[in-house]
């Protein structure tokens, strides 16, 4: 299983630069994005087994809606194809395209679960769980089946405790 971090650099660029400084390969989900786009646009990071860099969504600095983690058995090139795909998408009333910030916790907590089973499978394509910052000191995990998605909290610190031990 690989792990990935998506930073959103609208609300922190600071933790793109922090990813980009450890080394990690940091690209933007937007194809080609241009310079002025760069300051708003989310980006692709593949953590490896880097605790230290999980952190970056788990930050206390800063706005605790930076990011999410993924775990997939995908690599970087296929999950960054699947992920660009839902950027955008048309809303069922009036067919209008819309810009949809997935990758913020505030949305994908709100999102996944209202998903049917199958809505859930086509969106995750190969990610096989979602983490997000619950803003209230926690860590919600949702994990996809074909049943749908389940959903578990811990607490911060347990779920950095996990991510130290499993980088061991």
């Amino acid at each position: 299983m690989i792990r990935y971090l998506i930073l959103d650099a609208s609300s922190d660029p600071r933790r793109v630069a922090a990813a980009r400084a450890a080394g990690a390969r940091v690209e933007s989900l937007f194809r080609r994005a241009r310079p002025e786009l760069e300051a708003a646009s989310p980006f692709l990071v593949e953590v490896a087994t880097s605790p230290v860099l999980s952190a970056l969504v788990l930050s206390r600095r800063g706005p605790t809606h930076a990011g999410i983690i993924l775990d997939t058995p995908a690599h970087f090139d296929a999950l960054r194809g699947h992920l660009r795909r839902y950027l955008r998408v048309e809303r069922e009333r009036g067919g209008r395209i819309v810009f949809l910030r997935f990758y913020d916790p505030r949305v994908l907590c709100a999102l996944l679960p209202a998903f049917r089973p199958d809505e859930a499978v086509r969106f995750s394509g190969p990610i096989v769980a979602w983490h997000a910052e619950d803003g209230e000191g926690g860590v919600i995990t949702f994990r996809v089946s074909s049943r749908g998605i389940r959903a578990s909290r811990s607490v911060i610190g347990d779920f950095r405790r996990v991510e130290r031990e499993r980088a061991a």
